[in-house]
């Protein structure tokens, strides 16, 4: 991310920005703020482009903003969010909300805590997954699939991103359970 933020200024800007309209926000503000986003998003987009991804760089800094994105994708049933996460208390939280793909952001620091995490709820939710950074080589009982940008098997173009080809983040239905995924970068 800090890549992305040295190459491309306004991102910085705009995450910073995003980031202000949040943090000190009691979790009504947070669900309005976060409401009015996702309103402006349906409003802005066609139909068949609806997934977003939450916390872009960053991750869930309370209890209460957890609980504020849980309500408000809640509130757009047919929007695709997901999000990565490295904040693993406030998961079973995240998971309320069926149309929002939760993953696990696991590396070897703190795979272990990662993984008694997803395995308390992954029985009870289909849309919780694991994103391992690289080849997840130290684990041997979970099934990866490996993302096809990362990997060079779906390109970014100026008019599309690859994950609006791809998807796999974010297919996940009742009967399906979430994928987890391997990056080849994160």
């Amino acid at each position: 991310m800090a890549k992305i933020t040295q190459i491309y200024k306004a991102v910085g800007n705009v995450l910073q920005k995003n980031t202000d309209l949040l943090v000190g926000k009691t979790y009504d503000e947070m669900v309005v703020v976060l409401t009015n986003t996702f309103q402006n998003f349906t409003d802005a987009n066609d139909k068949k482009h609806w997934y977003f991804r939450l916390t872009y760089s960053g991750d869930v800094f309370s209890e209460d903003f957890a609980r504020a994105m849980a309500t408000s994708c809640a509130k757009f049933p047919e929007v695709k969010f997901w999000m990565y996460t490295r904040s693993f208390q406030f998961v079973h939280i995240l998971v309320q909300a069926s149309n929002l793909a939760v993953y696990l952001s696991i590396d070897p620091v703190n795979i272990e805590l990662g993984r008694q995490v997803y395995e308390s709820l992954r029985y009870k939710h289909n849309n919780i997954g694991l994103a391992h950074l690289g080849e997840p080589k130290d684990i041997k009982d979970v099934k990866f699939v490996k993302c096809p940008e990362t990997y060079g098997k779906i390109s970014n173009t100026d008019q599309r991103g690859a994950c609006s080809v791809c998807k796999l983040c974010f297919t996940h239905t009742d009967k399906i359970q979430l994928r987890n995924i391997s990056f080849k970068i994160h």
